[in-house]
């Protein structure tokens, strides 16, 4: 049993939401109360819609970051800010945008319009109060500036706004020198990245770019520092089975004093179909977090990796920098510079994330990030940590897409390969991620050599497909095929031939944080530009299909994440049926990735 409370302040209301297997009939459960106990048939969405009017009532779009920090301010004191708008943008249709250019191009267009109707709307109503600079964001419904309490207050209730929050600026890391290893743990997926892209956020250039083979740079007169040097050659360095060759594109979106956005602008106008983003520079604000969730869901549609961060916030270990439902985030581990894996261990400055409702555990996969030598930076028994475990798995999507080209636009399939792939804990074992505790590692330690395997495409299935012991698909999901409360209709089928094995299935989808479908004043639901909004929770269950049974032997039922994960011990010659359940929707649809694997490593 999973129970989740939501505090629903301005009303003074609570929400409890309860999942998990009925003891009696062994169904699954999915029930939502009030404070009183009172069962909610809709799951609380008339009393969180009396919340969010309540809340704008009270602030507008003001989110909780920049309501304290007003607090303190005088009427006349600046502050960076950001605004997103609402806009009525064009529903994204991804396959028929991958396999129609014209397509594509009308999309581009439409969403242009639409963002700059809603900037041209937002722009007339702020002069009509302050003449103050404001910065227009390109391919995004953003607008920045540095405005006085009494300007935000003033613009806070507009209709044409989303959301305000406060523009953090993020503290680089400092990078050290590195000690050589052998990089064992992750294996050698003999691919080089052929003809992929990988688009390197940082904040300056490389110190030295001879052995790196650059493609392109965002700011070509820019300064220089070690560290973008360090990150470049861990998806470069041939120092690392995990590297990408020459024949693989990298390019630098450095954004030293400039907007973030323009470094995501950079990376989505590249001229190849694909790109892969690193940010291994702090995203730690509610901005470039909207920003990545945003920028997945449009084209070229990047997987996009983020580190973890290097502060791990003791006891509670609740520090995350980089926490974008739709990027992989990322986390470190230390090998103590052996070739033995008995010995690995998280490095401990990696953070992780133990949600309050313990099941947005980040980070979702760990790579190396101590005792690396890449691009000649040696040496030393200290790394840059995860800003170097992220372009590692960069280097590694690169891998998976050149072996399964048509994985390029669909990041819910490269995540959900990249963790089912992570197959051993750090230290050898497997995970449990449904003890309650935060594991630290995610979904595991990346494997290269595996998660190519899994990518390719004899392993691509659909739904009601053959039962087979290796499979990935990728599809686009809607509220209408499985409504709220109900089991989706298509199944997975899995089978394995041998014994021994342990079964791994692992399910992820997308968040939204765009200005979309805002209908009217009247409209008291949260506007998708509310940042960082699942599109729904989903859950999945793993079934004996071959004694018939009504009763799932797993359930993975997550609240606050966008990927759901289980593994179990797997009978010899057994077919298992993986299901969909839909808890409910919180937009109209999304798009999915699952991939399944069987193991044949022991249980702890």
């Amino acid at each position: 049993m999973h129970v989740a409370v939501r505090d629903l302040p301005f009303t003074g209301a609570q929400v409890w939401t309860a999942k998990g297997l009925d003891r009696a009939s062994g169904q699954p459960m999915a029930e939502a109360f009030d404070a009183q106990g009172n069962p909610l048939a809709d799951r609380g969405e008339k009393l969180m819609a009396a919340e969010w009017a309540a809340r704008w009532t009270a602030r507008g779009g003001i989110r909780d970051p920049l309501w304290a920090k007003l607090a303190d301010m005088a009427p006349d004191q600046t502050l960076p800010v950001t605004i997103w708008l609402r806009t009525d943008e064009p529903a994204v249709n991804k396959e028929l945008l991958v396999n129609d250019v014209f397509a594509a191009a009308n999309d581009m267009y439409l969403r242009a319009v639409a963002h700059a109707k809603a900037k041209g709307t937002f722009v007339t109503e702020f002069r009509g109060a302050s003449q103050r600079k404001l910065d227009d964001q390109p391919n995004a419904p953003l607008m920045t500036g540095d405005l006085t309490k009494t300007e935000i207050l003033a613009i806070a209730k507009s209709r044409s706004v989303g959301w305000i929050d406060v523009r953090e600026v993020p503290v680089p890391q400092s990078s050290t020198s590195w000690v050589d290893t052998l990089l064992a743990s992750a294996g050698s997926s003999g691919k080089s990245g052929s003809g992929e892209a990988v688009c390197l956020i940082e904040n300056h250039l490389p110190s030295s770019e001879t052995t790196l083979s650059i493609r392109s740079k965002y700011l070509s007169t820019d300064s220089t520092d070690d560290h973008a040097r360090i990150v470049a050659g861990a998806v470069r360095s041939s120092a690392s089975p995990v590297g990408t060759g020459p024949s693989a594109y990298v390019d630098l979106a450095n954004f030293h004093n400039t907007p973030i956005s323009g470094a995501m602008n950079f990376c989505g106008g590249g001229v190849v179909l694909d790109y892969i983003w690193n940010l291994s520079y702090s995203c730690n604000d509610s901005t470039c977090k909207g920003l990545v969730d945003y920028w997945t869901m449009m084209g070229p549609y990047p997987t996009i990796t983020l580190p973890s961060g290097n502060s791990p916030s003791a006891p509670t270990r609740a520090h995350v920098y980089d926490s974008a439902y739709n990027a992989l985030v990322v986390g470190g581990t230390n090998d103590q510079a052996t070739g033995s894996r008995a010995d690995d261990s998280i490095d401990t400055g990696s953070a992780d994330l133990n949600d309050s409702d313990n099941d947005w555990e980040l980070p979702n996969v760990v790579a190396p990030s101590v005792y690396i030598v890449t691009d000649g930076f040696d040496p030393a028994p200290y790394s840059l940590g995860t800003s170097v475990a992220a372009p590692m798995v960069a280097g590694i999507a690169a891998q998976i897409h050149q072996t399964n080209n048509a994985l390029r636009p669909w990041p819910e399939a490269t995540r959900a390969i990249l963790m089912c792939s992570a197959n051993r804990d750090v230290n050898g074992g497997r995970l449990n991620l449904t003890d309650g505790t935060d594991d630290r590692d995610g979904a595991g330690e990346v494997n290269a050599t595996l998660a190519v395997q899994l990518a390719s495409a004899s392993n691509k299935v659909t739904v009601g497909n053959t039962a087979v012991a290796q499979g990935i698909d990728y599809q686009y999901f809607a509220s209408v095929y499985a409504p709220n409360g109900t089991t989706y209709s298509g199944k997975y089928y899995l089978k394995t031939t041998e014994s021994s094995k342990r079964g791994r299935v692992v399910f992820t989808w997308d968040a939204h944080a765009s200005c979309t479908n805002w209908t009217s004043s009247s409209n008291l639901t949260p506007p998708s530009c509310d940042a960082q909004v699942l599109d729904a929770d989903l859950d999945i269950e793993v079934y004996n299909n071959d004694n018939n049974s009504q009763y799932p032997i797993l359930t993975s039922t997550t609240t606050n994440g966008n990927w759901e994960f289980l593994e179990w011990a797997a009978a010899a010659n057994t077919t298992y049926r993986v299901e969909i359940r839909a808890y409910h929707w919180f937009n109209s649809s999304t798009y999915y990735g699952i991939a399944w694997n069987f193991d044949d490593y022991p249980a702890n």
